[in-house]
């Protein structure tokens, strides 16, 4: 199965996150500031935020080779039903691949640490029937049709999980 080309990392504004943090937090904080050890509070939060997912970087490698053991789920008849699709950083997916998807009567399942952008031609006949489930751990790129569409199908999903 071909997808566009990831999107270069450049191309995207970093989020911005609130973070609610002590007196004495922030004191210590502008204190390193002050000492030059960071440029500003900014930079303390992305430096202790980078060590951070360092420390949990096995986290990361089960997500990848979650993706490695796990591509196909085979349907009672051996054919391929479901196709499970990762992505670690960036993905960009177009018109093209959910509708090689709906002609082989296929569903995929969209799992991303990072970025998934759907193009802006991706219908919404198309996700649902070519999707079976979503999971964005980042930013979703996508019409609001399609987000709305995504976010009812992943729902849907995790309600059967809890009965």
């Amino acid at each position: 199965m071909k997808y566009e080309e990831p999107m270069s990392p450049d191309k995207f504004q970093k989020e911005k996150v609130s973070v609610n943090l002590s007196p004495l937090e922030i004191g210590q904080i502008d204190y390193l500031v002050d000492r030059g050890l960071f440029d500003n509070r900014s930079d303390f939060i992305r430096s202790a935020t980078r060590k951070l997912i360092e420390t949990h970087a096995s986290e990361f490698d089960q997500f990848t080779k979650a993706g490695e053991a796990f591509m196909k789920t085979e349907g009672l008849d051996g054919a391929s039903k479901e196709v499970h699709f990762w992505s670690f950083a960036m993905m960009a997916v177009g018109r093209k691949f959910f509708q090689e998807l709906i002609f082989k009567g296929e569903k995929v399942n969209l799992h991303c640490v990072g970025v998934l952008h759907i193009s802006k031609d991706v219908t919404l006949v198309e996700i649902k029937k070519a999707v079976a489930s979503c999971k964005v751990y980042g930013k979703l790129i996508a019409s609001k049709e399609v987000r709305d569409a995504l976010r009812e199908i992943e729902e849907s999903g995790n309600a059967g999980e809890r009965e």
